[in-house]
């Protein structure tokens, strides 16, 4: 006689059934979001040469804005918080390889789900836990500055100073002690000395050697050790930027159209051996995404798998030109590679900040030469 159930018993093993397949369920998609981590993981990897090393806390943060990205997207809801997107232009301009990191990450989500993610600001989301990941890690060294200090208050304050610099700034190279009148062009070594930090009260240096020089007071407090950073920053800024080549820098350039502008640009910077061919529809692809122009300024940029070495091209337009809904004079397209971008992040960044500065922008509209704009760069 074949087994009978009750209602409740049919019920009960419903809902035991019901109850399986919603683990499995739950498994599988805890699974596939897992998989879609490490491969956001491999894909940032394999073009950037960046491996993650976010602690258990921050990969285990990453992974759910991914099943909550994700899951919002299936449900086709694109909305995303509007309040980041006045930083939008902020974060790609202070933290480009973050930013880079986060473009590849909703590149791959898309694919993965088949829906179109068309807007920057996911990309942010993104990068945060990347800019995260690096500023947990972030060291600062400062090889290959040579300092000398010059003081007045004898041996022992000398030391002092001294003892105290390599504290703050252990991979500073100090130079051996000299008295001030012995620092003057053309002594000897003097090209070696890249920063002068003197105790020296009203102390009179050679006009080539006056933008090295650092006063300090003789107990070196925390504003002295601020000034000394900023000088490093600026240094290390000038270095960067004076070892650079320059193959694009046009004043009163003419173009019919920004398509042109972009696709001659991203040519010569080719056949110069600064990018491959790819470079180009990377760029295309960034400005399909969301516009580079701010204001009279427009910035460009590809991805970084793209460069081979680091350049700035700059076209000072002879007539304005229309970028998508503004008219531009100026056009700046950085192109880093990943190395430099996490070597040289500060000095990228201060230059970011340089276009932002209504003042430096006019200075380079009114440069007449290359030359002009190349030590407008560097300083």
């Amino acid at each position: 006689m074949p087994e009978t159930f009750t209602d409740e018993q049919v019920l009960e093993q419903f809902i035991r059934q019901l109850r399986q397949s919603s683990s499995t369920l739950k498994i599988d998609t805890q699974q596939r979001d897992d998989e879609i981590l490490m491969n956001i993981i491999k894909e940032v990897k394999a073009k950037l040469n960046i491996s993650w090393s976010g602690n258990e806390e921050l990969t285990q943060q990453l992974l759910k804005h991914i099943q909550d990205t994700r899951q919002r997207l299936m449900n086709q809801d694109k909305k995303v918080n509007i309040i980041l997107e006045g930083l939008v232009h902020d974060f790609r301009v202070k933290y480009p390889l973050a930013f880079e990191a986060g473009i590849i990450s909703v590149d791959y989500l898309s694919q993965t789900i088949d829906t179109g993610i068309e807007d920057d600001i996911e990309a942010v989301y993104f990068g945060m836990y990347y800019q995260r990941m690096f500023d947990s890690k972030m060291t600062t060294t400062y090889e290959n500055i040579n300092v000398l200090i010059v003081c007045e208050h004898g041996f022992g304050v000398s030391n002092f100073i001294k003892a105290k610099v390599k504290q703050k700034f252990p991979t500073l190279h100090i130079l051996p002690s000299r008295a001030i009148f012995e620092i003057t062009v053309g002594a000897p070594q003097i090209e070696l000395i890249d920063i002068i930090i003197s105790t020296v009260k009203n102390a009179y240096f050679d006009e080539s050697l006056e933008h090295k020089v650092v006063s300090v007071s003789p107990l070196l407090e925390q504003m002295d050790i601020d000034s000394i950073t900023r000088k490093i920053t600026e240094i290390k800024d000038y270095t960067f930027f004076s070892k650079m080549e320059y193959p694009i820098i046009q004043v009163n350039g003419i173009y019919k159209s920004k398509d042109q502008l972009l696709r001659d640009v991203c040519k010569e910077l080719e056949n110069e051996k600064y990018v491959t061919k790819d470079f180009l529809e990377s760029v295309k692809k960034r400005e399909a995404l969301t516009p580079t122009a701010f204001g009279i300024l427009a910035i460009p940029h590809g991805a970084m798998e793209y460069v081979l070495k680091t350049t700035i091209a700059i076209i000072i337009l002879k007539k304005p030109m229309k970028w998508a809904e503004t008219d531009v004079h100026i056009v700046c397209m950085f192109v880093a590679t990943t190395q430099d971008v996490q070597e040289q992040k500060n000095s990228i960044s201060n230059f970011y900040e340089h276009l932002s500065d209504n003042m430096f922008i006019e200075k380079m509209i009114q440069s007449q030469e290359k030359e002009d704009i190349i030590k407008l760069i560097m300083k």
